[in-house]
């Protein structure tokens, strides 16, 4: 029998791919979970495999019901009595659990366990409705495309998982494991947000255009740091422009007085005037950039910084990413599902998890992907004296005359309507300013900010 980093199993049948079926033996719930995860290491690929249990064999095993137990119950299941008396170690009963078990010199043997009763599409985002043949079929092409089985109870897991495989072996140890920073600039103070602005204008209608998997982009080239911040105060002795070296990491600046207000947001993003800002390093160097271009800006005084030296941490898993959303564009689902892995996984490494906890990571991607589109949007509007009239997160919307957004479309903005290009854009929609009616794509209609 082949091995396979996906298996689904129900008291019937074996499937170890959407093509290959067997019949399951009489007696796979004899010894219960930990016999038959015992019995799965032969078929399972190594070092991580996922396995589905479905039918009357979840039933035979202990999986009851449409849910899991109580939380007494979910620790002290007899289930997890039979697996524990195998060698395995599993915290608690849910719809997907990780089973470990240790092997000596081959290391940590990992089974990913999900009870196909349990799941929907709610967190299971390859849920294909009970049909077995498509569930293997996404499983096995996600395992293609990424070169790990999907697990846990959203994409996000395997993002976080993927990331640490992915690492240069230099930042795997000690970032990987939670951390506290209680002196570090906490998340209320909003580093990097990104833009919300608008402007009045008298065109007719309104268009957008959006960039693709801006924020995959940005994580594959923004410096991040691999070691815990270090705080420094240049108000007191200690100049910065001696260094300026831009580090990654937090920097609080008193952000320069900005004289296109009426074109472009601040550089800086959410400026109150006369009030620090604390900002990452890819936008301090979009002002230093701008400082250095004929003095469009005056070079920022920095105050204080919390950085570390750092690297490209996560240049291969974005590039293992994009060619991931590239390839899975054709199937909705799973098109959805990879870009998942990296939404939700970036996500995960801000608020914090057992696996990672680098907020200030989070903060450098959303500061480079806004810095990206700014210079962007700048590059246009100098080049073609034409200006956005609002700007929401990664859509940027321009004032027209003509129904047709393609007819007036930005000409430095490279063109790619599928939406799988990294960095290109494509249409957002379309409106009409006093009476909207949107002409929505695949991203659906923008919530219209508040003006600043």
């Amino acid at each position: 029998m082949p091995t396979t980093p996906n298996m689904l199993i129900t008291e019937t049948d074996t499937w170890l791919s959407p093509d290959y079926v067997t019949d399951t033996p009489a007696d796979a719930a004899a010894d219960g979970l930990g016999g038959l995860l015992d019995r799965l290491c032969s078929v399972l690929a190594r070092p991580a495999g996922t396995v589905l249990i479905g039918g009357q064999l979840a039933r035979q095993l202990g999986f009851t019901g449409d849910r899991p137990p109580g939380l007494e119950d979910r620790i002290h299941s007899e289930v997890l009595h039979t697996v524990r008396t195998r060698g395995w170690r599993c915290a608690t009963l849910r719809p997907w659990m990780i089973m470990v078990k240790n092997e000596g010199s081959t290391g940590d043997r990992v089974i990913h366990v999900g009870v196909l009763p349990w799941l929907s599409d709610a967190n299971f985002p390859l849920w294909s409705g009970g049909d077995h043949a498509a569930i293997m079929a996404r499983m096995e092409d996600f395992a293609r495309l990424l070169g790990v089985p999907y697990h846990g109870d959203h994409s996000g897991l395997v993002g976080v998982d993927l990331a640490r495989l992915c690492a240069p072996p230099r930042s795997k140890s000690p970032l990987w494991v939670p951390k506290t920073w209680d002196d570090v600039p906490p998340a209320s103070m909003a580093v990097d947000t990104p833009d919300r602005w608008q402007r009045s204008h008298s065109g007719k209608f309104e268009h957008g255009y959006d960039v693709n998997t801006q924020y995959l982009s940005a994580s594959g080239v923004v410096t991040l740091a691999l070691d815990k911040p270090r705080h420094q105060d240049y108000r007191h002795g200690s100049s910065y422009e001696i260094q300026r070296r831009n580090d990654p990491g937090y920097y609080l600046i008193r952000p320069p007085a900005w004289q296109f207000g009426d074109r472009m947001p601040h550089p800086c993003g959410r400026v109150n005037p006369g009030y620090p800002l604390w900002v990452t390093a890819p936008t301090l160097d979009l002002c230093y950039d701008l400082a250095d271009r004929n003095g469009i800006l005056a070079e920022p005084e920095v105050l204080e910084s919390w950085t570390a030296p750092g690297t490209r941490v996560l240049r291969e898993w974005s590039e293992l990413l994009a060619r991931a959303v590239r390839a899975a564009r054709a199937d909705d689902v799973l098109f959805d599902a990879v870009k998942g892995v990296y939404k939700r996984g970036r996500g995960m490494i801000d608020r914090g998890s057992p696996r990672i906890h680098r907020p200030d990571w989070s903060a450098a991607i959303e500061g480079a992907a806004r810095a990206n589109l700014w210079r962007k949007v700048w590059a246009y509007g100098r080049a073609a004296d034409r200006w956005p009239i609002r700007i929401n997160a990664d859509a940027v919307w321009y004032a027209s005359n003509d129904p047709d957004p393609m007819k007036e479309w930005p000409i430095t903005f490279k063109q790619d309507l599928t939406g799988v290009q990294g960095g290109a854009w494509k249409v957002y929609g379309s409106a009409e300013p006093v009476h909207p009616r949107w002409v929505a794509t695949r991203s659906g209609p923008p919530q219209t900010p508040s003006a600043r």
